[in-house]
Protein backbone atom coordinates (compact mmCIF):
# COMPACT_ATOMS: atom_id res chain seq x y z
CA UNK A 1 0.00 0.00 0.00
CA UNK A 2 1.15 3.45 -0.78
CA UNK A 3 2.19 5.89 1.75
CA UNK A 4 -1.48 8.05 2.32
CA UNK A 5 -1.49 11.62 1.19
CA UNK A 6 -1.35 13.72 4.49
CA UNK A 7 -3.68 17.31 4.55
CA UNK A 8 -2.50 20.27 6.79
CA UNK A 9 -4.54 22.96 7.75
CA UNK A 10 -3.14 25.72 9.36
CA UNK A 11 -5.88 25.63 12.76
CA UNK A 12 -4.19 28.76 14.52
CA UNK A 13 -1.87 31.56 15.48
CA UNK A 14 -0.27 30.89 19.00
CA UNK A 15 2.17 33.30 18.57
CA UNK A 16 3.33 35.81 15.93
CA UNK A 17 6.56 36.68 15.47
CA UNK A 18 7.69 40.64 15.03
CA UNK A 19 9.18 41.76 11.98
CA UNK A 20 12.69 39.55 11.33
CA UNK A 21 13.96 42.51 10.19
CA UNK A 22 14.40 45.91 12.22
CA UNK A 23 13.96 49.42 10.50
CA UNK A 24 17.46 50.45 11.24
CA UNK A 25 18.85 47.65 9.41
CA UNK A 26 16.95 47.96 6.48
CA UNK A 27 17.46 51.81 6.09
CA UNK A 28 21.61 50.71 6.51
CA UNK A 29 21.42 48.64 3.95
CA UNK A 30 19.14 50.82 1.81
CA UNK A 31 21.42 53.77 2.83
CA UNK A 32 18.57 55.69 3.53
CA UNK A 33 19.25 58.69 6.73
CA UNK A 34 16.12 60.35 6.87
CA UNK A 35 12.67 58.89 8.04
CA UNK A 36 10.73 60.28 4.94
CA UNK A 37 10.35 56.47 3.74
CA UNK A 38 10.26 54.83 7.24
CA UNK A 39 6.56 54.13 6.66
CA UNK A 40 6.95 52.29 3.32
CA UNK A 41 10.47 50.70 4.31
CA UNK A 42 8.22 48.96 7.33
CA UNK A 43 5.59 47.66 4.89
CA UNK A 44 8.50 46.39 2.99
CA UNK A 45 9.85 44.51 5.35
CA UNK A 46 6.59 42.81 6.30
CA UNK A 47 5.75 42.14 2.49
CA UNK A 48 9.19 40.21 2.43
CA UNK A 49 8.81 37.99 5.37
CA UNK A 50 5.18 37.19 3.82
CA UNK A 51 6.86 36.11 0.46
CA UNK A 52 9.12 34.38 2.04
CA UNK A 53 6.63 32.28 4.85
CA UNK A 54 4.32 32.09 0.99
CA UNK A 55 7.48 30.73 -0.80
CA UNK A 56 9.06 28.27 1.94
CA UNK A 57 5.40 26.96 2.70
CA UNK A 58 6.10 28.47 6.42
CA UNK A 59 5.15 30.29 9.51
CA UNK A 60 7.52 32.26 11.82
CA UNK A 61 6.53 32.08 14.99
CA UNK A 62 4.06 29.44 16.90
CA UNK A 63 1.79 27.88 14.94
CA UNK A 64 -0.76 25.12 15.19
CA UNK A 65 -1.77 22.38 12.23
CA UNK A 66 -3.86 19.75 11.99
CA UNK A 67 -2.82 16.85 9.72
CA UNK A 68 -4.94 14.07 8.15
CA UNK A 69 -4.83 11.02 6.82
CA UNK A 70 -7.31 8.18 5.49
CA UNK A 71 -5.24 4.76 6.57
CA UNK A 72 -3.31 3.00 8.97
CA UNK A 73 0.53 2.32 7.43
CA UNK A 74 3.49 1.81 8.92
CA UNK A 75 4.89 5.07 8.91
CA UNK A 76 3.72 8.53 7.88
CA UNK A 77 5.53 11.84 6.98
CA UNK A 78 4.28 14.82 8.06
CA UNK A 79 5.92 17.77 6.76
CA UNK A 80 6.57 21.24 8.09
CA UNK A 81 9.65 23.44 9.67
CA UNK A 82 9.90 24.14 12.81
CA UNK A 83 10.28 22.66 15.99
CA UNK A 84 7.41 20.50 16.59
CA UNK A 85 5.29 19.59 19.50
CA UNK A 86 2.24 16.84 19.01
CA UNK A 87 -0.86 18.10 20.89
CA UNK A 88 -3.25 14.91 20.27
CA UNK A 89 -3.57 12.25 18.13
CA UNK A 90 -7.10 10.98 17.02
CA UNK A 91 -8.61 8.46 15.38
CA UNK A 92 -12.17 8.95 13.58
CA UNK A 93 -14.70 6.33 15.30
CA UNK A 94 -17.67 4.48 13.73
CA UNK A 95 -20.37 7.51 15.41
CA UNK A 96 -17.71 10.06 13.24
CA UNK A 97 -16.48 12.10 16.39
CA UNK A 98 -12.40 11.93 16.85
CA UNK A 99 -11.41 9.75 19.54
CA UNK A 100 -7.39 9.21 21.18
CA UNK A 101 -5.52 6.95 19.72
CA UNK A 102 -4.11 4.75 22.67
CA UNK A 103 -0.10 5.74 23.02
CA UNK A 104 0.51 2.30 22.81
CA UNK A 105 -0.61 2.07 19.63
CA UNK A 106 2.12 4.79 18.05
CA UNK A 107 5.79 6.19 18.19
CA UNK A 108 6.35 10.08 17.03
CA UNK A 109 9.56 11.16 16.16
CA UNK A 110 9.31 15.14 16.18
CA UNK A 111 13.20 15.38 15.78
CA UNK A 112 13.06 15.19 12.13
CA UNK A 113 11.53 16.99 8.94
CA UNK A 114 9.11 15.67 7.80
CA UNK A 115 8.12 14.26 11.18
CA UNK A 116 7.29 11.04 11.49
CA UNK A 117 4.49 8.49 12.63
CA UNK A 118 5.21 5.34 13.16
CA UNK A 119 1.50 3.43 13.64
CA UNK A 120 2.11 0.28 15.60
CA UNK A 121 -1.43 -0.83 15.07
CA UNK A 122 -3.01 -0.92 11.64
CA UNK A 123 -6.62 -1.80 12.80
CA UNK A 124 -9.64 -2.12 10.57
CA UNK A 125 -11.99 0.84 8.93
CA UNK A 126 -10.00 1.38 5.76
CA UNK A 127 -12.34 3.74 3.05
CA UNK A 128 -13.09 6.79 5.74
CA UNK A 129 -12.10 10.20 4.87
CA UNK A 130 -9.80 11.78 7.45
CA UNK A 131 -9.46 8.72 9.49
CA UNK A 132 -6.46 9.93 11.49
CA UNK A 133 -5.97 13.65 12.89
CA UNK A 134 -2.74 14.57 14.48
CA UNK A 135 -3.00 18.28 15.79
CA UNK A 136 0.81 19.59 16.26
CA UNK A 137 2.40 23.13 17.05
CA UNK A 138 5.39 24.80 15.02
CA UNK A 139 7.47 26.80 16.64
CA UNK A 140 10.23 28.87 14.14
CA UNK A 141 11.84 31.58 16.27
CA UNK A 142 13.45 34.55 15.41
CA UNK A 143 17.06 33.06 17.06
CA UNK A 144 16.69 30.14 14.76
CA UNK A 145 15.90 31.52 11.24
CA UNK A 146 18.98 31.13 9.23
CA UNK A 147 21.23 34.33 8.39
CA UNK A 148 20.85 33.63 4.85
CA UNK A 149 16.82 33.57 5.17
CA UNK A 150 17.67 37.08 6.54
CA UNK A 151 19.59 37.94 3.72
CA UNK A 152 17.20 36.99 1.21
CA UNK A 153 14.95 39.01 2.63
CA UNK A 154 16.80 42.03 2.48
CA UNK A 155 17.68 41.53 -1.47
CA UNK A 156 13.81 41.48 -1.52
CA UNK A 157 13.63 45.19 0.36
CA UNK A 158 16.03 46.32 -1.69
CA UNK A 159 15.15 45.15 -5.06
CA UNK A 160 11.63 46.61 -4.26
CA UNK A 161 12.63 49.75 -2.77
CA UNK A 162 14.38 50.86 -5.60
CA UNK A 163 12.07 49.26 -8.62
CA UNK A 164 8.59 50.82 -7.17
CA UNK A 165 7.48 50.00 -10.51
CA UNK A 166 6.57 46.22 -12.28
CA UNK A 167 7.41 48.14 -15.73
CA UNK A 168 10.17 50.05 -16.26
CA UNK A 169 11.58 51.73 -19.45
CA UNK A 170 11.12 48.76 -22.12
CA UNK A 171 11.98 46.36 -19.31
CA UNK A 172 10.16 44.48 -16.75
CA UNK A 173 11.85 44.28 -13.09
CA UNK A 174 11.55 40.88 -11.67
CA UNK A 175 12.37 40.10 -8.22
CA UNK A 176 16.28 38.89 -8.55
CA UNK A 177 16.94 35.09 -8.54
CA UNK A 178 19.58 35.31 -5.86
CA UNK A 179 16.67 35.30 -3.22
CA UNK A 180 14.93 32.01 -4.66
CA UNK A 181 18.48 30.81 -4.38
CA UNK A 182 19.13 31.28 -1.06
CA UNK A 183 14.91 30.49 -0.07
CA UNK A 184 15.17 27.21 -1.90
CA UNK A 185 17.66 26.07 0.83
CA UNK A 186 14.71 26.84 3.57
CA UNK A 187 11.84 25.73 1.46
CA UNK A 188 9.69 23.36 2.57
CA UNK A 189 10.08 20.11 0.03
CA UNK A 190 6.93 18.11 -0.80
CA UNK A 191 6.98 15.27 -3.19
CA UNK A 192 3.09 14.58 -3.70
Amino acid sequence: MDHPIVTITHTGETTAVDPILTTARVKALLRVDYSDDDTMIDTLIIVAQELVEQYCDCKFGVQTFAAYWDYSHNVVHIPKLGTKSVVSFDELNDSGTYVTVDASNYELDTNTNPMRVHMKSYGSGLGKLNRFRLSFTTTIAEANIPFYVEQAMLMIISHLYENRQDAGYRRVHEAPMNSRYLLDKYREQSFI
